[in-house]
């Protein structure tokens, strides 16, 4: 039994290894759904389920395998004076502690680790796109239209040109995505205009996903926008901006929302 426990735990082990490495890889959820990510032929919510199946199963095997040591374990701590008050048990206490402070704090090196994670999926991001808004996939097609401002008949004369089979506009996007060998975000982009040099994509009322990540020069570039003149703006509103800074920051600096300050950007556009 103790051999089987201590397979067990270790199988557990590498393939827990694996999906941790993935998971810190995978793309933010709204992006992984949204161009239907997969990696060796797994989508997101495979990887997920078996990190937390897998994770429960190394706790099952953890406590058995401590259950069927115990003997072993209390023999050494009574050989020990010192037991867990030893140089190493100290060693080890501080090194956890260090990790777990540092993480909460932002620390080097923990912030490297935290911050390269930020940069690989703001990396997929930039590669797979962003969604309109948050599990656009699941919407129907008749509440992706009307959330990004795309007109009904333009749109579906669109999709007839591309010869995209389409049974109603209540159909989930996924499902015609799937239907017709693409992925959401393809299908998204056959819906819109086809942009030529110099034009710049609409501003959608509603807040694009991954709002407070994106600079006020990313906003700007994307739809447009005198970069200059909004964050005069912004400033007039009383909030303290620069081209550099994220929604987010400009929000907290002035102790709103991110959607408050796109409220405000989407007023400036119009």
């Amino acid at each position: 039994m103790r051999k089987t426990i201590s397979l067990i735990a270790l199988f557990c082990f590498i393939l827990l290894l694996v999906t941790s490495v993935v998971l810190y890889i995978m793309p933010h959820g709204r992006v992984a759904y949204w161009a239907n990510w997969h990696l060796f032929g797994l989508p997101k919510t495979t990887w997920d389920e078996l990190h937390i199946t897998l994770g429960a199963l190394f706790v099952v095997v953890g406590v058995w395998h401590t259950v069927l040591n115990w003997s072993a374990i209390v023999s050494y701590l009574k050989r020990s004076r010192e037991g867990i008050r030893s140089k190493a048990g100290v060693m080890a206490l501080l090194i956890t502690l260090l990790v777990v402070v540092g993480t909460f704090l932002h620390l080097p090196p923990m912030s490297w680790l935290l911050d390269l994670n930020t940069f690989v999926k703001n990396q997929a991001s930039a590669t797979y796109g962003e969604p309109p808004y948050g599990h656009a996939e699941l919407s129907s097609l008749a509440m992706l239209i009307r959330n990004t401002g795309l007109d009904v008949q333009t749109v579906e004369k669109r999709l007839a040109n591309k010869n995209i089979v389409l049974e109603s506009l209540e159909q989930p996007v996924l499902q015609i995505a799937e239907n017709n060998g693409l992925t959401p975000q393809q299908l998204f982009i056959l819906m819109q205009p086809e942009l030529t040099a110099g034009e710049f994509s609409a501003m959608p009322k509603l807040p694009p996903s991954g709002l407070g990540r994106k600079t006020l020069h990313t906003i700007c570039t994307t739809y447009g926008l005198d970069c200059v003149a909004l964050v005069e703006a912004l400033k007039e509103q009383g909030f303290e901006a620069s081209a550099e800074m994220t929604v987010k920051e400009v929000a907290a600096a002035q102790g709103e929302n991110p959607i408050a300050v796109y409220e405000l950007i989407y007023a400036f556009s119009q």
